[in-house]
């Protein structure tokens, strides 16, 4: 926009007609229409853009969440697994050794 401010300041100062002052400010006042709306479309871009941000920390924060969830009940099931395996393991060897007490 100041490349056609700085040639209208040239051509005025060579001389213009009233129809070329007329063009020129025609055209001056849809390029700043123009620019109005790309700022307008940016500012509300820029919003969505912030909206977008916010909702997708809180979906990744709620992912990683189910996540350590996910993580902390296959630990338990391990855990209780284990537990169990251990059980049937002693209770197997003291089966064993109250049927041969001898090897004691």
């Amino acid at each position: 926009m100041t490349e056609y401010q700085a040639e209208y300041q040239v051509n005025c100062k060579k001389g213009i007609s009233v129809q070329q002052l007329t063009s020129y400010q025609a055209f001056m006042i849809k390029i700043g229409k123009v620019i109005q709306q790309h700022k307008e479309s940016m500012k509300i871009n820029i919003e969505q853009l912030a909206g977008v941000r916010v909702y997708w920390s809180k979906i990744y924060a709620r992912r990683n969440a189910i996540g350590s969830l996910i993580s902390k009940i296959k630990n338990q099931e391990l855990e209780a697994e284990e537990k169990s395996l251990q059980k049937m393991i002693d209770e197997a060897s003291l089966l064993k050794l109250s049927r041969n007490p001898k090897k004691l």
